[in-house]
């Protein structure tokens, strides 16, 4: 019989006979009553939190609704567009508010916190912090967190407030084995917490939830024992529940609550603080061994078990579990308990403050929708005196046209002259118009309602407006106006902390088998591990027990920008030093997001000494290769090292061979300095002997001369008897 005529509702019925419906029915209210749920007082609690809830945030919701439509829809309401049609205006606006929201939404995604593993006790080892924390990094990674994130934030920022979810689901359809999974809640308005919770996140409050909605045919194949469904809505939701039965589909419900009781706890005499259920547990387990040990050797027993500890004190407190219903209008369809202490469902908060107990979730877009409503007035005002400037350019008389009315129907398109008569009576020609101005007024309004629009919202350009010059005081600038979205960073950052908190509580109660996982690390890189793996001395190794751990977020930049920061910062030591380019050539081309990237970095690797490969892959250094080119290489380095060598003697030669000719120099500088003394000292004794000799000869003469001169005296004396002439006068 074909079911294309049938009503949706009606099809499930013809899929399983009625009795084993019936059957599937009984063991559903069976189950029920084993766990001694009340299936009626369950529904009317759910009932009763979601509607104090849709009250308590309903004004929350309007004006995020609002806030989205402004943002991204339209900024006129459709009585503005009827007047704007009456009034023959344009009705355009401006939207300079979706820019900034892209920017920070990019800002978000380039600055993805790293979360890290940390012992509340300080007793966990640095190998159990580093496994946790791969395996709540790889869990992000499995669930595309980045996504999960971003979907949150914006609505965060559009909406006032977005979340996201975790849940536990198994690998495939054919597996046992249970993984952890993030996922993105594209409504938040579907979602719903305790109004009493005051964390950001919401992880205080006592119960949380959200509508799921699931074909008809999904339904049918996951819950055939329960036929008709009616979907779960509320009052807030009759136009979507229409909406979603003519789409074919049901709503429900998941439902997480806390469920209160007393605990007994015991303060033993090691300092531990353990439950009375984990006391009795170890008394039974220290029994166990202690009679073990007793049947092989009873004297043996005090020497290898050690006693059990002593109650030194007790007090009674309160302990919760939480309870995962999921829900019809009126019907439990499944029940478990939630395998961790942390609500599921993360309320991720934009910008709220608390007033007399009432919490206002405001977007980021508030406070400048009145900027930007004044701004599109102001740009619909221009553009409408723009659409509505007369057309008519020139102004005359019918008798200035006469005859040529062809050119004057469209004197803008006429090439050469426009033949005009005078007028008759005025004697005057056509007149050209000057164009129509817009007034200044309107656009100084507009400049000015631009920029009390980026004051409003913190976010401007800072290369165009103030004294700025510089690289670093526009990057400054640009920082402090970013400052304005740090509070949606920061309440984003709680949410992803209790998510991994949560994640962290979940581990060991999920990854409870032995198990082999591909752990993906901060750096991209992948090893593999076994968890739970049963050593044979009976121990275990990488075993995911409970402790007491936390999570910590170390809020930076992405591994994406740290990856190109890494590039960046690598290139810059290259070109200081060429050397250190084959010390991280590798790392360079790992960084690199290119196609071919990892044949690239095997290439690379071949730059890189080996030695520091080795120590890096935890190896021994490798013997000394002989590579011919490096042999060669190293030979012509020595013979250069040889020819300078022998260089450097023949100068040394040079050098002592100067050196003895400047000594030779020297000694014969000195002998002639000897010499030209004796020269001198000679010339000198010469000099006075010719002088004495001279003085000497000089003498002489003068006593010749005196003798002379005697003589002729004496001769002239002498009486004279005759003269004879004189022969030899």
């Amino acid at each position: 019989m074909s079911f294309s005529n049938q009503n949706p509702l009606e099809r499930h019925a013809k899929t399983l006979p009625e009795n084993q419906v019936e059957a599937l029915e009984r063991e559903r209210i069976k189950a029920l009553e084993d766990a001694g749920i009340d299936e009626y007082k369950v529904i009317h609690e759910l009932h009763e939190s979601k509607g104090c809830w849709e009250k308590y945030f309903s004004d929350n919701r309007t004006r995020g609704k609002d806030d989205m439509d402004f943002l991204i829809r339209d900024q006129w309401t459709s009585v503005e567009r009827g007047e704007f049609k009456r009034l023959f205006k344009t009705g355009l606006y401006f939207n300079k508010l979706y820019d900034v929201f892209r920017k920070i939404i990019g800002e978000q995604r380039k600055n993805t916190p790293n979360l890290k593993v940390r012992s509340l006790t300080g007793k966990a080892t640095e190998e159990d912090l580093n496994l946790r924390t791969d395996l709540v990094k790889h869990i992000s990674y499995q669930s595309r967190n980045d996504i999960v994130y971003q979907t949150a934030f914006a609505y965060a920022l559009a909406n006032g407030y977005g979340c996201f979810r975790l849940d536990t689901e198994f690998e495939n359809a054919r597996s046992f084995k249970q993984v952890i999974r993030y996922h993105r809640m594209v409504d938040p308005t579907r979602a719903f917490w305790d109004p009493k919770a005051l964390e950001p996140h919401k992880g205080d409050g006592n119960f949380c939830g959200f509508d799921t909605v699931l074909s008809k045919e999904e339904y049918e194949a996951t819950y055939p024992n329960v036929p008709h469904p009616r979907s779960f809505s509320d009052t807030e939701q009759l136009e979507q529940l229409e909406w979603e039965r003519s789409k074919d589909s049901v709503t429900l419900c998941d439902y997480y609550v806390k469920e209160w009781s007393q605990m007994r706890i015991y303060l033993l005499d090691n300092g531990e603080s353990i439950s009375e259920d984990e006391y009795e547990e170890l008394k039974n387990d220290h029994k166990k061994a202690t009679d073990h040990i007793h049947s092989m050797n009873p004297d043996m027993v005090s020497h290898i078990i050690p006693p059990l500890p002593e109650i030194k004190d007790e007090r009674i407190t309160q302990d919760y579990k939480i309870m995962h219903y999921r829900c019809t209008q009126d019907k439990i369809l499944e029940f478990t308990e939630w395998p961790s202490k942390v609500l599921p469902v993360i309320f991720v908060d934009g910008d709220s403050y608390y007033i007399a107990g009432q919490q206002y979730c405001r977007s980021l877009i508030y406070y400048a929708k009145d900027a930007q409503r004044f701004l599109n007035y102001v740009g619909n005002e221009i553009a409408t005196q723009f659409k509505n400037i007369q057309a008519s350019q020139w102004l005359g008389t019918p008798s200035n046209i006469e005859g040529n009315e062809y050119q004057w129907r469209n004197p803008e398109l006429q090439q050469g002259i426009l033949l005009a008569n005078p007028d008759p009576k005025t004697g005057q020609l056509p007149t050209k118009l000057p164009p129509t101005e817009i007034a200044q007024s309107l656009l100084l309004h507009y400049q000015r309602a631009t920029q009390d629009l980026k004051e409003i919202i913190g976010f401007y350009d800072a290369q165009s407006e103030g004294p700025e010059q510089s690289g670093v005081a526009v990057q400054g600038r640009a920082v402090q106006g970013s400052a304005s979205a740090f509070v949606f960073f920061d309440n984003l950052n709680r949410a992803i902390e209790q998510g991994a908190r949560c994640t962290l509580d979940l581990l060991p109660n999920i990854m409870t088998t032995e198990r082999e996982l591909n752990l993906t690390r901060s750096d991209g890189r992948i090893h593999s591990i076994t968890l739970n793996k049963e050593m044979p001395d009976g121990s275990y190794k990488n075993k995911i027990d409970k402790g007491d751990y936390d999570i910590e977020v170390d809020a930076g930049p992405s591994f994406a920008v740290q990856k190109s920061q890494a590039v960046e910062m690598f290139v810059k030591l290259s070109q200081m030093d060429p050397t250190v380019f084959r010390l991280v050539a590798d790392k360079i081309a790992k960084n690199l997001d290119l196609e071919d990237g990892p044949i690239i970095e095997e290439r690379f690797k071949t730059l890189v000494p080996p030695d520091i490969l080795a120590k890096e892959a935890g190896q021994p250094p490798p013997p000394p290769q002989v590579d011919p080119m490096a042999q060669q290489q190293q030979q012509m380095m020595q013979m250069q090292q040889q020819l300078a060598q022998m260089e450097l003697r023949a100068r040394e030669q040079e050098i002592q061979v100067r050196q003895a000719k400047l000594e030779v120099e020297q000694e014969k500088l000195q002998l002639d300095k000897a010499r030209a003394a004796m020269d001198f000292h000679s010339k000198q004794v010469s000099n006075q002997t010719d002088i004495h000799k001279s003085e000497l000869g000089y003498a002489a003469d003068m006593a010749k001369t005196i003798a002379d001169m005697h003589k002729h005296a004496a001769t002239l004396a002498k009486p004279q008897h005759t003269q004879k002439p004189h022969q030899n006068r």
